[in-house]
């Protein structure tokens, strides 16, 4: 049987309020605060490192890609952390071509964020924004996508590719190659 703490001893703290998490014993509580700490620190700092290059000026030595020393090709993740840096200085189209899933890994941070942020200050479990945002089928989803879209970009960039009835002069295929080149 769990050591859970009273419940008239709960009811009793000043601020009490009703939530899932009174039912749980000390241990407990303190891993959640733990998993909330490690997803602010985790999704975060890539979030306040783009703030900090982009707007302070700050001037942070980014390590060479390990992937590509390794392997001779570009990572999934290539172009992510530039396109972090230009959306936060408002430059979406660059941000785009740097990395298409970009905009939606920097969303996708910041909501991770917020959400454990306000765990932290309400003291209140929002498993639904997580059951949301890492449902099984939408990260299956994401993955074939970014599969998929790295796959054409290491086409894009190790074949340079010529496609048939002139859709290689399409503004949509040279943006594609110029985000690849940009590897």
């Amino acid at each position: 049987m769990r050591n859970l703490l009273p419940l008239t001893s709960l009811v009793k703290s000043p601020g009490f309020r009703v939530s899932p998490l009174h039912w749980l014993n000390q241990r407990e509580r303190l891993q959640q605060r733990f998993w909330r700490y490690w997803v602010i620190a985790t999704f975060g700092f890539p979030i306040a490192a783009s703030l900090g290059v982009s707007l302070l000026g700050l001037d942070l030595s980014f390590p060479d890609c390990q992937f590509q020393a390794t392997f001779g090709f570009p990572a999934p993740s290539c172009g992510l952390t530039r396109s972090f840096l230009a959306l936060v200085r408002g430059d979406l189209p660059t941000a785009l071509q740097y990395h298409l899933l970009g905009p939606f890994f920097f969303a996708f941070f910041v909501t991770m964020v917020a959400t454990a942020l306000t765990e932290l200050l309400w003291r209140r479990s929002l498993m639904a924004v997580y059951a949301v945002l890492v449902h099984y089928k939408g990260i299956l989803t994401l993955l074939v996508v970014a599969l998929g879209y790295y796959g054409v970009r290491l086409w894009a960039l190790l074949a340079n590719p010529a496609l048939p009835l002139g859709l290689d002069q399409m503004g949509w295929w040279q943006f594609m190659l110029e985000g690849a080149r940009a590897l």
